[in-house]
């Protein structure tokens, strides 16, 4: 995804990072690659869902549809933190896991509502 670097203040719209990411890869990938993947790192768990949320309702308008993503961290990372090894918090963070990938799923296809 094209998204400011950890220095800068610029806070781009969705919009603004789903079609920088999209010229990129119109530009730079070949049309008969399998698919693309995106990580999580470094982005929030939110902020990662809604970025590939409007890549792929774009990507989807332009009759593309090989673009995923590998959304480990931005899946676990919040339930991790919630269960935080006790078990008095599993229950919390596997509520959490499913929401999380329910949430990645819709990103995925581009369905995720604000």
């Amino acid at each position: 995804m094209i998204t400011p670097g950890e220095a800068s203040t610029e806070q781009p719209t969705l919009d603004k990072v789903a079609r920088a990411t999209l010229e990129v890869l119109e530009n730079h990938a070949p049309k008969e690659l399998a698919g693309i993947n995106f990580l999580s790192g470094g982005i929030s768990d939110e902020l990662s869902e809604q970025y590939l949320n409007r890549i792929c309702q774009l990507a989807k308008e332009k009759g593309q549809e090989n673009i995923s993503a590998s959304f480990g961290r931005a899946i676990v990372g919040t339930p991790l933190k919630i269960w935080s090894g006790k078990d008095g918090n599993r229950k919390a963070a596997q509520d959490a896991l499913v929401e999380r990938v329910k949430k990645s799923s819709l990103a995925r296809t581009g369905q995720l509502k604000s």
